[in-house]
């Protein structure tokens, strides 16, 4: 079982790897000869979305090389270590483990995407304070409505009998209702900020 996961993550990443070589590929030719790629805003956003496919290609093989460090033994380990726990409150603590795995790797490439590419390029504003105030935003917001679900989902696991995952699945339904209903009026308020416009003109329309 762990060889047929392994091969369908090398399979998932060579994919990705794949499309993203191929969009370099094509936007190094992109209006070659043509001249309207020698400067302004079609060069810079040229640029941008190259190094923003590498920079995807990079994260995709991070990502790759600790989804197959968990399921070649990452896993198993983990999952020895929250045992004490129990089984509800192991189980939570294990998909955490592995979701902040996962989670590092991408935050770092997003990090890298915002300060060294869009930096660069004069299109970010944020402070690496305000970067990180935002991923703990969003931290805490998955952690809140995610963590009660997974300990409901691993309770009825447990003791949900042969039916448990029909539960699971109405149980997953209904946050994913909700969620979509909730989820732009929660990050409207905690993760965006809104300011009239200063230029009344601007205003005006």
């Amino acid at each position: 079982m762990t060889a047929v996961l392994l091969a369908l993550a090398a399979t998932w990443a060579a994919l990705l790897v794949w499309l993203n070589l191929r969009q370099v590929a094509h936007l190094r030719g992109l209006g070659a000869g043509e001249g309207w790629l020698e400067g302004g805003a079609g060069r810079t956003a040229v640029d941008v979305t190259l190094a923003r496919a590498r920079l995807t290609v990079a994260g995709t093989l991070a990502e790759a090389a600790v989804v197959a460090l968990l399921l070649a033994g990452g896993v198993t380990a983990l999952d020895r270590l929250f045992a004490a726990l129990g089984p509800v409150a192991g189980a939570v603590a294990l998909v955490v483990a592995v979701l902040a795995a996962r989670g590092v790797v991408r935050l770092a490439v997003q990090a890298a995407g915002v300060f060294g590419i869009d930096t660069r390029h004069g299109l970010n504003r944020a402070s690496p304070g305000l970067f990180l105030v935002d991923a703990a935003k969003r931290a805490l917001l998955v952690a809140a409505l995610g963590l009660p679900v997974l300990a409901t989902v691993a309770w009825l696991m447990e003791g949900g009998g042969p039916a448990w995952w029909l539960w699971a699945w109405a149980v997953w339904f209904a946050v994913a209702v909700a969620r979509t209903a909730l989820q732009p009026l929660v990050a409207a308020t905690l993760l965006n900020t809104s300011a009239p416009l200063a230029d009344a003109r601007l205003a005006g329309r």
